[in-house]
């Protein structure tokens, strides 16, 4: 009876890959960058915004956006993109606000609000109104530079 129990394997565990191995390995990486890059530049994109009467360009928000209280605080320069609702008190200021209060009309937190300039209230649409007072019931973006306590913006920003 013969024992093959110390009859040496082949290792193949430290085998190098031969060149074909490689070049094909090589063929398959590149072509998935291929396909990756050529999916990339068929994947809509946003169109550029339109040019207002004036020729400044209509800035819409999409994306996350950043709070009222956040843009209060915020050091950064250059247009912020902000989260909030709109807000047209009785003598016609604009203001973008965290919240507004669950009154009948609403109310709104001036030290949690933005004075928004760059606005005509009268331009806004699909807002409600009552008594003079105008408030949008649900949250949009504005994007505009912050200067302590004012939201300026180029021109109408308001995203849905």
């Amino acid at each position: 009876m013969t024992s093959h129990a110390h009859e040496a394997l082949p290792d193949t565990a430290h085998r190098m890959p031969t060149r074909k191995t490689t070049f094909a390995l090589l063929a398959a990486v590149l072509a998935a960058g291929l396909i990756a890059g050529a999916a990339w530049a068929a994947w809509p994109r946003d169109p550029a915004p339109p040019a207002s009467d004036n020729g400044n360009a209509v800035v819409t928000g999409s994306g996350p956006g950043i709070s009222v209280p956040d843009a209060l605080a915020s050091t950064l320069e250059g247009p912020l993109l902000i989260n909030g609702f709109l807000y047209v008190a009785a003598d016609g200021t604009v203001y973008f606000t965290e919240a507004l209060a669950e009154s009948y009309p609403p109310s709104i937190d001036l030290a949690r609000s933005l004075e928004v300039r760059g606005i005509d209230p009268v331009q806004l649409t699909g807002l409600q109104q009552t008594g003079g007072i105008s408030w949008s019931e649900k949250s949009s973006q504005l994007a505009g530079t912050v200067d302590g306590t004012v939201l300026t913006v180029s021109n109408m920003t308001q995203a849905q």
